[in-house]
């Protein structure tokens, strides 16, 4: 004859495997591999609204706005950022806006060689162009990403493909 189980001792066997669930740390395990997922996804979106948007383009862009877009706070885009990418929100968003110049003076020498190219394109053009605020921010960003200025990465471009 089988025993019939009484919903006392089913709640108390639950709570029983529950506390042994917590107690050995498969729950820290997991809320982990939950906190991975969900940055690694955080960052899919982020990264995705960024080049659809091109909204490192612009120089008002703030962590706030960004998290808005990409459906969570700035605390979570924020850590995210950091733990993905190794850098903070304004380093990744800088370097975004300096692989954008170097496109632009890329098109720009390359027009210019061929003769279809606009007046001569300044730093503070490209600074604008870019999303930077002003030409100080950008010649920084762009010698702390490359190692040299603007204006001499330009000079060593248009040597090359000359």
């Amino acid at each position: 004859m089988k025993r019939i189980i009484g919903a006392n001792e089913i709640l108390l066997r639950l709570n029983h495997s529950l506390f042994s669930f917590f107690k050995k740390g498969i729950y820290k395990k997991h809320k982990r591999i939950n906190e991975i997922e969900r940055n690694s996804l955080i960052i899919i979106r982020f990264d995705d609204i960024l080049d659809k948007k091109r909204l490192f383009l612009r120089n008002d862009l703030v962590i706030e706005m960004l998290a808005r877009e990409v459906g969570t706070n700035r605390t979570y885009l924020s850590r995210a950022i950091h733990l993905q990418k190794g850098v903070s929100f304004s380093d990744y968003v800088n370097s975004r806006r300096i692989c954008y110049a170097k496109e632009c003076i890329q098109t720009y020498i390359t027009n210019a060689i061929d003769g279809k190219s606009d007046p001569d394109l300044t730093t503070e053009d490209l600074a604008l162009l870019s999303g930077f605020g002003s030409k100080r921010n950008f010649i920084r960003y762009f010698k702390k990403i490359e190692g040299i200025t603007p204006g001499q990465y330009m000079k060593g471009l248009m040597v090359r493909l000359k």
